[in-house]
């Protein structure tokens, strides 16, 4: 059984339908799942959402019966922009209420942390993706491989959030 600081897992989630969920335990070993998805059928903008039973099943996974975690996300918010469609908008509010839910009926304690918070505390702002990637993996150099694409900061950001949440808030 994993066991984190003071029996409490720390797990960080990168919102999204090509978000992540990591895991810290105690000694600081980290474990990595890319967000389940759902395909929704039909012809539309958006055409994947957060599956809620897998996210629960992952979250089962790095949380073994008789522990406790707290879960940290990003406090996103919706906001007009020339990047941001109504639909994506509208997708990622989704996601971050199923997250929220699966969280909740888990009973896990869950923090909703600002992007500024935990990009400062890690050295990230002003950075680009790429660099949440080499953070991560200096940090974490078992979680390496899963962190070698550019496509992998959002595993990179899920990690980051845990490491700021285990340092900050437990």
């Amino acid at each position: 059984a994993r066991a984190g600081v003071g029996g409490v897992i720390v797990i960080g989630i990168d919102i999204g339908v090509t978000g992540a969920v990591a895991a810290l335990d105690a000694h600081g070993a980290p474990m990595i799942e890319d967000i389940p998805t759902l395909t929704i059928p039909g012809k539309r903008m958006v055409r994947r959402r957060v599956d809620p039973r897998g996210l629960a099943q992952i979250l089962r996974r790095m949380v073994q019966p008789g522990e406790t975690a707290t879960v940290i996300f990003e406090d996103v918010h919706a906001f007009p922009g020339v990047r941001n469609s109504p639909q994506s908008q509208g997708s990622l509010m989704h996601s971050r209420g199923m997250v929220e839910a699966v969280v909740e009926l888990a009973r896990f304690t869950i923090h909703a942390v600002q992007p500024s918070t935990w990009k400062r505390f890690v050295g990230l702002i002003g950075e680009d993706k790429r660099q949440a990637c080499k953070v991560a993996a200096t940090l974490y150099p078992t979680a390496a491989p899963m962190l070698e694409r550019v496509a992998d900061h959002n595993r990179a950001d899920a990690l980051l959030l845990a490491h700021y949440g285990r340092r900050c808030l437990t």
